[in-house]
């Protein structure tokens, strides 16, 4: 699943770049930042429930970790 989000974002936003920039697209900017704000405080209560069971980073699938990495990168 999360191999399909990230391919979203590479999408939208080939390369990391954002809103303004010449390859960035987006059909309704503002539906797009409304869906990566969700996005993010999924990622956000998902990293805090690991730390609260105790879990390890290390135990999250690169997957995960690089899409969270690129949602960050846009919120």
């Amino acid at each position: 699943m999360f191999d399909f989000l990230l391919l979203q974002m590479h999408l939208h936003h080939p390369h990391g770049t954002r809103e303004g920039d010449v390859a960035a697209y987006a059909y309704s900017w503002e539906k797009w930042r409304c869906q990566l704000k969700s996005i993010y405080g999924l990622i956000d209560t998902e990293m805090h429930n690991i730390q609260r069971n105790r879990g390890k980073v290390q135990m999250l699938k690169e997957n995960f970790l690089q899409f969270a990495v690129e949602i960050c990168k846009q919120v």
